[in-house]
């Protein structure tokens, strides 16, 4: 089993405990599968989000393909904004018609000569691109459009259902026609679009070479084109089905944009080029930059992707290029690499002892440790450079390591340190949350005045969770990875229970006096404003308590006491279980009569109550029975008394 997955497994178990509340407040998924701390939004780069940490998928936005679909931006489409640009029209408008518009429409357009069809709709007719191309001076522009929908269908990926079949002798003929028009067009606008259908078409019928000249024929690094960056995928992509994979990466590496809508595309043809970014291929593929900043971005994008370590290659990008734009989400992928691979093991045992019995396969844990101590001398570093743009940054990551470390006295200082940078945003939260953290951790106790020292900060943590995904997830991590373990290492499980939040550790983990205590926080009148913020966040409720704490004096025998409290516990639920009738395909309920002698326990389906038992009309049984039993003298009566004890008793048990 790979440790990936196993990861992955635990944590789904662990965090399906937890409810939806403030301290359990979501479901695992590809995303949450580790405990982790430190946002990849920290870095102010949200237009590299498919290449923050996910050791689970090949890119970090893949888990939400399954959303439902958000208005579609064309904000990082150079090719719409250059149409947009061209026809002087609204982004929503040239869209419309670039993507949308089918060839029989474009050629209604055409054989009208310089007016709208009649046939057009109404919606049609108001698209600002139609108005624009209607006009007569915009006929070649038309005949380009109605070429490239022409070809549309032969170079397309299709996918595995529907491949698609391309006719290489009809596309050889396109070729010529894209070629022809190529070097008849005395518009460069139109110039650089048939020479881009030039080279994707020669991509498309393997014509690799002719690709690449043409490619290198046309487009210079002055052409400021959408479609130049287009051309020089497939260039890239020639590259690569001959075998000439250094180059491909090289060209991938050039034409990757991190704002454009094609990134994924460039990363993954970068990836397939570089044995998915093997870092012992870095040396010699970045020896083809021409110079240091396109070396810094060629070796950024290797640690772009992967769960290894990656220091020594941020440290060439940083060398390379202080001020490279990768160097912030570099960064916080390192974090959020020690936070799976060293503290989501330290923090779960059976994590931990999956790690150690598979070393060869997962993190080893002195090797995490120097890493820890590694990578903050690097952060302490670029937070000194001139060039750096978010010292901020740097520091609260030297911060965060410095609390996983447990070096809590140092984490204070570079907090401080950040603080005087005054981060805004998402790196201002990142701060806060590492500041709380290392409160919390720091005293050998977490005591009343630790408490009322961290309350502000646990308030404000837990406002953020309530309208921020990621924060709601950093708050039940803090609740139950953080406050909840220290709670039960001091023995004071009450407190741990309101910081799991969870009736489900309620009932499985505390005796009648630990119940207790957590009861009278309920009624203390001087209770602390820690212990209102805990007890007014907590999942369950004070009935809930109640009841339990009756449950555990069923468990206990005192059923006296079982009956004094669960009379308290509100309306109780009936004890029942279901049956299931594949033939019918219907679920029954069934009143299981505790008291009932079963010889086998399949038999509760076939002999059931008229009436069901709660835990009060149990207990109260249960009482009765005791009480005759320490009055009547029979023998016989007493042996019949405590063999149905016994059966309440055995029915009760796990295995009743």
């Amino acid at each position: 089993m790979n440790w990936k997955v196993f990861i992955i497994a635990s944590a789904s178990f662990a965090l399906s405990l937890f409810p939806q509340n403030i301290f359990g407040c979501s479901e695992p998924d590809l995303v949450d599968y580790y405990t982790s701390f430190f946002s990849e939004g920290a870095s102010g780069t949200p237009e590299y989000k498919p290449f923050y940490y996910n050791a689970m998928l090949r890119f970090y936005d893949d888990a939400e393909w399954y959303e439902e679909a958000a208005p579609k931006s064309y904000d990082d489409d150079r090719l719409i904004q250059e149409w947009a640009s061209f026809c002087k029209t609204p982004i929503a408008d040239a869209a419309e018609f670039i993507y949308k518009v089918k060839k029989s429409d474009v050629d209604k357009l055409l054989a009208a000569k310089g007016t709208i069809p009649a046939t057009f709709p109404d919606s049609l007719r108001r698209n600002a691109m139609v108005q624009c191309l209607s006009s007569s001076k915009h006929t070649a522009t038309l005949q380009y459009l109605q070429f490239a929908k022409t070809i549309e269908p032969y170079v397309s990926e299709g996918d595995w259902e529907n491949p698609v079949e391309r006719d290489s002798l009809k596309m050889n003929g396109f070729i010529a026609t894209a070629d022809k028009r190529y070097h008849e067009a005395t518009d460069a606008f139109l110039k650089d679009k048939y020479a881009f259908q030039r080279c994707r078409l020669a991509f498309y019928n393997n014509r690799y070479q002719d690709c690449i000249r043409w490619y290198d024929e046309h487009f210079t690094p002055q052409n400021t084109s959408a479609v130049n960056a287009m051309a020089h995928s497939y260039k890239g992509g020639s590259q690569f089905r001959l075998d000439r994979k250094k180059e491909a990466a090289y060209t991938f590496s050039k034409v990757f944009d991190p704002a454009a809508s094609t990134k994924k595309q460039h990363m993954l043809g970068f990836l397939w080029a570089t044995d998915f970014s093997n870092a012992a291929l870095e040396e010699e593929y970045s020896a083809l930059a021409r110079n240091d900043v396109e070396k810094a971005k060629l070796l950024g994008m290797f640690a772009l992707h992967g769960i290894d370590y990656r220091l020594p290659t941020l440290e060439k990008v940083f060398a390379l290029d202080p001020s490279s734009p990768m160097l912030p989400v570099l960064a916080i992928r390192e974090i959020n690499k020690v936070e799976e691979q060293y503290l989501t093991p330290m923090l779960d045992e059976s994590v931990r002892k999956w790690f150690f019995y598979e070393r060869e396969n997962g993190p080893d844990e002195a090797k995490s440790k120097q890493y820890i101590s590694d990578l903050t001398r690097f952060f302490e570093k670029l937070s000194a450079h001139k060039a750096t743009a978010q010292p901020a940054l740097y520091l609260t990551g030297a911060a965060y390591l410095s609390y996983l470390a447990k070096d809590y006295s140092k984490a204070k200082t570079y907090i401080e340190q950040a603080k005087k940078h005054k981060a805004s945003g998402r790196l201002n939260d990142q701060v806060q949350l590492t500041q709380l953290l290392v409160m919390a951790s720091d005293d050998p106790k977490i005591d009343a005045a630790v408490e009322q020292e961290i309350l502000p900060a646990v308030q404000w943590l837990a406002g953020k969770a309530k309208t921020d995904e990621e924060y709601a997830l950093f708050a039940r991590n803090f609740f139950n990875a953080v406050l909840a373990p220290r709670y039960e290492q001091q023995g004071d499980l009450p407190r741990a229970a309101l910081a799991y939040g969870e009736i489900g550790y309620v009932q499985e983990k505390m005796n009648t006096a630990q119940l207790l205590t957590l009861y009278q926080l309920y009624g203390k009148n001087d209770a602390t404003g820690f212990e209102k913020f805990m007890l007014n966040n907590a999942y369950f409720k004070r009935d809930e308590v109640v009841d339990v704490i009756g449950t555990s004096y069923l468990r206990d025998r005192r059923f006296d006491l079982a009956v004094e409290w669960l009379k308290k516990a509100g309306k109780p639920a009936d004890l029942v279980e279901t049956k299931y009738d594949y033939r019918t395909d219907k679920t029954t309920n069934i009143n299981v009569d505790p008291f009932f002698d079963y010889l086998n326990d399949w038999q509760r389906f076939d002999k059931k109550g008229t009436k069901p038992y709660t835990k009060l009309s149990l207990a109260e049984k249960l009482l009765e029975t005791q009480k005759k039993l320490d009055t009547v003298k029979s023998v016989e009566q007493r042996a019949k008394l405590n063999y149905l004890l016994g059966t309440a008793y055995y029915n009760m048990s796990y295995y009743g």
